[in-house]
């Protein structure tokens, strides 16, 4: 590994007490919270400039403390996003056996109003989806309806739908997930209950429970869940959250609008395989376009603040690497990268706080660990780094105030990678559990002559090293090489797994 040249007193290294303990916690950067709060301040902002009252409710699937609410508790009319919350009663109906997604229902244009029990009828030119209409006195499957209702937000569809699958079993059943102020009284287009107030009305917080159950929960089935899933990816009106992200963009929601009143709910995928569930609320809100611009700058927003402070498990897992310490608990990691305290002066990994190495190196590494613990049981492998992805080696160079020409000298170039960018590369040192760190003359990341193995001889000699010093350094290096690994001249802590002509042949760089 070849980073920058840096004053040793700003690459010191915390020291622990016992091998079982973690560094302290003020010493880590909760970079990720950190920004979310800002990224809550950013939001407000943004809607401050709108018309119109606004309620957002975010959080990662696969990190569930990384969690965003304004307004959450807030109750809005639901429009259609009512429609989510009748697909969930229509698949927990399907399981139950009381009506199949295959059964058919009969179309018709005569619904009943909850007010009094007069009977009104859809208009097709205030409805979505026109070509239902046609099926009138005939029949369709409830999972044909069920697709309209979702994709096309087909009002119809809807209230044939709910002429079966009642208002008050679909919120009972909200309930019954934890959704206490979704509130299903009624179909779409019932004018009389609307002048009357009554409307079937949400929360964000409550449409975020309902499709955290529909992406995670336990009261579906996992088929039943990927209808759920399919039918929302396939959704036609796409002018709020999908709008802005990157073109291909997995997105299953359920849009919602009336006058004033415009919604987006659902959940997002990520290229690394991480997802978030989001909702977007509004309500006295005049100007549509620009509300339904902003949820899709919202939806951004979090999109790249998920790229930016990444999931690493499902990023460094769905790469092919593993996690040093599934394999071996006794090794000790304390990445200098997930504190400030390195050579960047700040927590370039963030949420990352194991070491990710191919397989490979790790059975190397495994290997080596068994050689130390037979040297002497009290030993302890220590992780300073490990895999480092490429962006990562981009601020190292980037923070360089080297000359270009003098920086590839101490700074693997990204262009070209460092082993490390391979997962093929790992720094440490030896910990004692009785006595902490062993001492090996510098700290981890001290750029100088001292930290050469090279010279090793000459510095004992003149005095910059002690006989100990390079007794431990030698210890290292004796069960690293044993277990296969390359050294590197100028750090005594840096151990490759392969050469590097081999290691990007077999392998892909970590971007």
């Amino acid at each position: 590994m070849q980073k920058l040249i840096i004053p040793l007193f700003l690459c010191s290294l915390w020291v622990g007490t016992s091998c079982e303990e973690t560094p302290p916690k003020e010493t880590r950067s909760s970079n990720e919270i950190i920004a979310l709060a800002n990224l809550a301040d950013s939001i407000e902002n943004k809607l401050s400039t709108l018309e119109g009252t606004f309620a957002v409710q975010f959080s990662s699937i696969d990190r569930p403390e990384l969690k965003l609410s304004i307004k959450a508790d807030s109750v809005f009319h639901a429009a259609s996003t009512m429609k989510t919350p009748v697909l969930y009663e229509i698949l927990r109906q399907h399981e139950l056996g009381i009506k199949l997604l295959s059964d058919s229902l009969l179309v018709t244009n005569r619904f009943t109003s909850i007010v009094d029990g007069s009977s009104y009828n859809m208009q097709v030119s205030e409805d979505s989806e026109a070509a239902l209409y046609e099926f009138l006195g005939k029949k369709k499957t409830v999972l044909e309806l069920s697709k309209l209702m979702i994709t096309q937000s087909s009002n119809l569809a809807t209230n044939v739908l709910m002429e079966t699958y009642r208002g008050p079993q679909v919120t009972q059943s909200m309930r019954e997930i934890g959704a206490e102020n979704i509130q299903v009284l009624r179909g779409v287009e019932d004018l009389k209950a609307f002048n009357a107030g009554r409307n079937n009305q949400t929360t964000a917080r409550d449409l975020w429970i309902l499709f955290k159950e529909i992406a995670t929960g336990s009261t579906l089935s996992t088929e039943s869940k990927t209808i759920a899933l399919d039918i929302l990816s396939k959704q036609e009106f796409n002018d709020m959250f999908p709008a802005k992200l990157p073109s291909g963009t997995r997105v299953e929601h359920k849009t919602g609008w009336i006058t004033g009143v415009h919604h987006d709910s659902g959940i997002i995928h990520l290229p690394n395989g991480e997802s978030f569930v989001l909702v977007f609320l509004s309500k006295n809100a005049p100007n549509r376009s620009k509300v339904q611009e902003a949820a899709a700058e919202v939806a951004l927003m979090f999109y790249n603040f998920l790229q930016e402070y990444p999931d690493w498990k499902i990023e460094l897992e769905n790469l092919g690497l593993v996690n040093v310490k599934d394999l071996d608990p006794s090794i000790m990691v304390h990445l200098a990268y997930s504190t400030i305290d390195n050579i960047l002066g700040y927590d370039a990994y963030g949420s990352l706080e194991d070491a990710y190495l191919r397989e490979e190196a790790a059975v190397k590494l495994l290997e080596a660990q068994k050689m130390l613990l037979a040297h002497n049981p009290n030993l302890r492998l220590y992780i300073f780094d490990a895999a480092r992805p490429r962006r990562i080696q981009q601020q190292l160079w980037d923070n360089s105030e080297l000359p270009v020409s003098e920086r590839s000298k101490y700074i693997a170039n990204p262009e070209r990678g460092s082993i490390h960018n391979f997962g093929m590369a790992v720094d440490l040192g030896i910990y004692d559990i009785d006595a902490g760190l062993l001492d090996m003359g510098t700290k981890f990341d001290d750029f100088t002559e001292v930290s050469h193995i090279t010279k090793e001889d000459s510095l004992v000699e003149n005095g910059f090293l002690t006989n100990h010093q390079l007794t431990n350094r030698k210890l290292l290096r004796e069960i690293m090489v044993a277990a296969g690994f390359q050294t590197l001249a100028t750090e005594w802590w840096h151990f490759d797994a392969m050469e590097r002509s081999r290691t990007k042949e077999l392998f892909s760089i970590i971007e």
